[in-house]
């Protein structure tokens, strides 16, 4: 039962980091450039459901998670791969599609 409920928590997370990465997203594109306004919300985003993850998810584990740096280093590549391709994407589409790109490139990925 601890499995399930921890299951929901987990997708509870992706489903709320999601929405507000690209809400995030399309707003912070308003004032500044797709690509910039990707890196702010990939990295704002990534430490929210770093921080989710000990808090809501994993909570009984915190003891045995790896640190923030770690957790960065090991999701730079997934990053690195969503920058590109929103450079590349962002030159021919608005926000929006824009960060409905990146968003399926994410799930690809991670």
């Amino acid at each position: 039962m601890n499995r399930i409920l921890r299951f929901g928590r987990y997708g509870a997370l992706g489903l709320v980091n999601t929405v507000l990465g690209y809400v995030l997203f399309i707003a912070l594109a308003l004032v500044f450039s797709q690509l910039l306004a990707s890196v702010i919300t990939e990295i704002s985003m990534q430490l929210f459901k770093y921080y989710g993850l000990g808090r809501f998810v994993f909570i009984a584990e915190n003891s045995r998670r790896p640190t923030l740096l770690v957790y960065l280093l090991s999701i730079m590549p997934g990053s690195f791969v969503i920058f590109v391709s929103v450079a590349v994407v962002s030159r021919f589409t608005s926000a929006p599609m824009t960060g409905l790109i990146s968003l399926v490139v994410s799930i690809i990925y991670y």
